[in-house]
């Protein structure tokens, strides 16, 4: 990962995505009159993942906002609405109509939409049966047709101010990470190595170990009655002549 890579998810692990201040946004959410809120924000937990996918979890007073790192704007603030609204429904809501029609709601006073909650609630559920799903993705699209990314940055735009002291913690913390990821790389080679070595020995150890079975097979020689002795090698019986003492005729 490259390090503005990592500078980007370290600072949306803080809750800035995209010029966003995440959490100046949730404050201004959780304020809407659609919202119907009681008591303070719900704490919010951010994290980050490696993909354009971006989900979150709500309780009664907490949720957590996983963000993929290829994620649009749109989708990220979408979600947080989306997790705010199961805050301040009551309990046992879930994706019932009562917080459908509050997530249009929110979402039209918030950005300056026009969303019909009539044709948004007749929706096909999708793949997932989902209705509150579908509507996600209506307000999502919305949100990118009606341009409202710049409406993001008027309502909470990010102020990065860091000390000197801060600055270096964080220059630490990226060579310390972009240090850790090579020795990652350079481990996880010389992991495969050793796996390759193990089975390479595995099947050496293997071979010796039943080796001297096979060797004891040859079993001893048994002298017959006839002057032929039979010499069984590997469960095969091969019958060799002795050589008469007394020489051989010449016709």
């Amino acid at each position: 990962m490259s390090s503005s890579k990592l500078r980007e998810a370290a600072l949306a692990r803080r809750g800035i995505y995209a010029g966003v201040d995440l959490l100046s946004l949730a404050k201004k959410l959780w304020a809407l009159e659609a919202m119907r809120s009681e008591g303070g924000l719900p704490r919010i937990h951010f994290a980050t993942r490696s993909s354009s996918y971006t989900s979150g979890r709500a309780w009664s007073r907490q949720l957590t906002l996983r963000i993929g790192m290829d994620s649009s704007v749109e989708d990220v603030v979408e979600v947080l609405l989306h997790e705010l609204v199961h805050c301040a429904c009551p309990r046992r809501t879930h994706h019932g109509e009562l917080f459908c029609r509050r997530l249009i709601a929110c979402a039209n006073e918030c950005f300056d939409l026009d969303l019909v909650a009539a044709d948004l609630l007749a929706l096909p559920r999708g793949s997932h049966k989902n209705l509150a799903y579908a509507i996600d993705r209506a307000i999502r699209d919305a949100m990118i047709s009606r341009s409202v990314r710049e409406k993001f940055l008027q309502l909470a735009p990010a102020r990065l101010e860091f000390s000197c002291a801060a600055k270096k913690r964080a220059a630490r913390s990226e060579a310390r990470a972009l240090h850790a990821e090579s020795m990652l790389a350079a481990w996880e080679k010389k992991l495969k190595t050793a796996e390759r070595l193990v089975m390479k020995w595995k099947k050496r150890a293997s071979y010796y170990r039943s080796r001297p079975m096979r060797e004891l097979q040859v079993t001893s020689v048994i002298q017959s009655h006839n002057g032929t002795r039979a010499l069984e090698v590997g469960g095969l019986a091969h019958v060799v002549q002795d050589e008469r003492k007394g020489g051989s005729s010449n016709g």
